[in-house]
């Protein structure tokens, strides 16, 4: 085959290849892009080695995200910096409802 018909047919060929190329090339980035927003998402949240068990929610006691309570009975997370009492803002998630009374009158 003479260079130059070789030549015009590698080049043929390339061109029909970058446009798929080029488009799979967005397709990848653009799912690279979508896992990597999951990424920062799921690492922003609290995880159980961050979460931190602070005893009895107290007034005016600064709790920050990951910090653990019990009020009331029930057992309660912070989501988001606060000085809030659990289940009077959206600051804190119920995580253990306190159980109902037994025949005595006393916790079960």
């Amino acid at each position: 085959m003479r260079p130059d018909v070789l030549a015009d047919h590698l080049a043929t060929t390339i061109k029909g290849l970058v446009e798929p190329l080029t488009a799979a090339i967005g397709v990848l980035a653009q799912a690279n892009a979508d896992l990597k927003s999951r990424v920062d998402f799921l690492e922003a949240r609290p995880t159980a080695t961050g979460l931190r068990y602070r005893k009895t929610w107290q007034a005016g006691t600064a709790y920050a995200a990951g910090d653990m309570v019990t009020c009331a009975g029930s057992g309660w997370v912070c989501d988001e910096d606060t000085i809030t009492k659990p289940g009077e803002s959206k600051a804190w998630t119920l995580f253990v409802k306190r159980g109902r009374d037994g025949k005595d009158g006393a916790p079960t």
